[in-house]
């Protein structure tokens, strides 16, 4: 019981910490940063991702606006990965959820995203909504 309560408390306190952007984000020297924008009409006020890699989660980051308020269209929020926490040599999958209520309840996309990492620098992508359902996609870029 006290694993989950401090589970829990860490991830409220990332998801308060957690820093989101419309500007671009300094990049720290060897890290991947996904940068991922709201194209979509869903309420939403942040999002939670989850990264695996052969086969494992390796960790999960939230998101939220500083000041509680929705996220627009056009809005982007950028999660930044250090080495320690993903090796750019192999493949990502990512689990998005989106944070749809100001109490942090979340909604978890229907599929996983697949990244093909390329070594470390900047990953765009966009969410959409294909016929109700959102989709995250990689950006062409």
């Amino acid at each position: 019981m006290k694993m989950k309560t401090a589970l829990a408390i860490a991830c409220m306190m990332s998801l308060l910490l957690a820093a989101c952007s419309n500007s671009s984000t300094p990049q720290a020297a060897n890290s991947v940063q996904l940068h991922i924008t709201n194209n979509t009409n869903a309420t939403m006020y942040g999002m939670e991702i989850s990264w695996h890699q052969d086969g494992e989660i390796k960790g999960t980051q939230g998101g939220v606006d500083a000041d509680g308020s929705k996220m627009k269209k056009g809005e982007s929020m950028v999660f930044e990965f250090l080495p320690e926490e993903v090796d750019v040599t192999k493949d990502m999958l990512l689990e998005v959820s989106l944070i749809t209520s100001p109490n942090h309840s979340t909604v978890q996309l229907d599929s996983k995203t697949p990244v093909k990492l390329t070594g470390y620098g900047n990953y765009n992508f966009e969410l959409i909504s294909d016929s109700g359902e959102i989709q995250l996609l990689k950006s062409k870029e």
